[in-house]
């Protein structure tokens, strides 16, 4: 569990933002040379790291003019200090830093090979407390009471709720507390822990409703043609050729997939920094997609494949490829990897908040026609349902589909078809705006 930012750290990743922000660094590095690119690589850097020392100095100008007075050595420190911030801000906020944080890693890559000191571990919880000689803590089951979220919606649970944890931490900053290991120092661990719970909570809480329907509204036997997902190679795009029972246990598990993906994408994410921040070279090559940096990716591969093996011995008789495309030309790093299953929760939660909203929308008089001439609220939750169950997951990503990103490169194409959809104004209506999100 990466340490949630400090004030101080705050401050320094808004200085590392503003320099990925006006740097060109990856335009300038990522294209075909014909000769060697490592002078070009070693100017860009340094070019950073005067953008981020002078972007220091005017943030803060006792430190920036003690880091411009200071030797290589101290600036080289500085630098990784900051961008060690920037991926522990990055794996704790996956919407945040959408357009940088590629930029970011890209230049450590290369720092890698250029033998720049730029590249320090992760702060975890864990690395945090072991320095302070209070690594036993995380073994304290009055941890969980501690760290546990507040979800009630009812006013007196939420106090009693409140109530305790307030308790534990208490408890906990009494047993605790030293002069190694302030409060302060307490209280910033057990923010992050919450923090990690609130992480697991959002990414899950779509996928786990979204099977919750399948669940509901289908079922492993077909009753009839508005509550069956049967799919025929060819038919409306779909690449797969499966009958209701066998696309319903597709679907299944992948959404079963999906959810332990979600819980377990912060030891994804450690895999990926460590795999594009080793000693793997990549090579630069047009994928299809432009020019994409291929590397390897051992420890993505380790984890993605633990969990999927751990998901396929749950599910029993496993439907579709086991394929896990990494450092190729369908997913070329770890980044791309990333990137992607982050994207999972981006899919599913504006779907689950339109089908919420349906019902509310019926009983509202402005809306209720509209609703109406849809044939109502269940008929439309039913038919989105059914169209997404079925078109979403229906093969047409590469190798056929089924593979494991297939799966979700099909779910990507729904998407983008989605205003050609009969029930899109349904969507507009409920308020969407679309998949993507914020990129700042």
């Amino acid at each position: 569990i990466p340490v949630r930012l400090t004030p101080r750290e705050r401050a320094l990743l808004q200085v590392l933002e503003g320099a990925l922000a006006v740097s060109e660094y990856t335009d300038k590095v990522d294209v075909l040379y014909r000769w060697d690119k490592s002078k070009i690589v070693s100017t860009e850097l340094d070019e950073v790291a005067h953008l981020v020392c002078g972007l220091q100095f005017s943030n803060d100008l006792k430190s920036g003019t003690a880091l411009l007075a200071g030797s290589s050595k101290k600036q080289d420190a500085f630098m990784k200090e900051i961008f060690e911030i920037g991926r522990r801000y990055k794996i704790m906020n996956p919407d945040k830093m959408r357009g940088s944080y590629g930029k970011l890693m890209y230049m450590l890559q290369d720092a890698v090979g250029d033998r720049r000191d730029y590249v320090g571990h992760i702060h975890t919880v864990e690395t945090f407390l072991r320095d302070r000689g209070a690594g036993d803590l995380l073994q304290n089951p009055i941890l969980d009471a501690a760290t546990t979220l507040i979800t009630s919606v009812d006013p007196g649970e939420r106090e009693a709720q409140l109530l305790l944890r307030q308790k534990a931490t208490d408890a906990v900053l009494k047993e605790y507390t030293t002069e190694k290991l302030p409060a302060e120092d307490i209280t910033l661990v057990l923010s992050s822990i919450a923090d990690s719970h609130s992480y697991q909570l959002s990414g899950a809480a779509p996928v786990d409703t979204m099977r919750r329907y399948l669940q509901t509204y289908f079922g492993p036997s077909e009753q009839d043609s508005a509550r069956s997902l049967r799919l025929v190679y060819g038919e409306d795009g779909s690449k797969l050729s499966h009958k209701h029972r066998e696309q319903y246990t597709f679907v299944l598990q992948t959404l079963t997939l999906w959810h332990s993906i979600t819980q377990e994408m912060f030891g994804l994410w450690m895999a990926a920094d460590r795999d594009l921040l080793g000693r793997q070279e990549y090579r630069l090559w047009n994928t299809g997609q432009g020019l994409n940096r291929v590397q390897p990716c051992p420890n993505v591969s380790a984890a993605i494949h633990a969990i999927l093996s751990r998901v396929q011995s749950a599910c029993g008789a496993w439907v579709g490829l086991s394929v896990v495309h990494l450092g190729d030309r369908d997913v070329p790093n770890a980044l791309m990897f990333i990137d992607k299953y982050t994207q999972i929760p981006r899919i599913l939660g504006p779907i689950v908040s339109v089908l919420d909203r349906l019902d509310t929308l019926a009983a509202d008089s402005s809306t209720a026609v509209i609703i109406e001439k849809h044939g109502g609220a269940a008929r439309i939750r039913l038919d989105i349902l059914q169209d997404f169950f079925k078109s979403a997951v229906n093969g047409d990503g590469d190798d056929g589909g089924s593979c494991i990103d297939g799966r979700l490169t099909s779910t990507w194409n729904w998407c983008s078809r989605l205003a050609k959809k009969s029930f899109y104004d349904i969507f507009l209506l409920s308020g969407f705006q679309g998949f993507d999100g914020s990129f700042k």
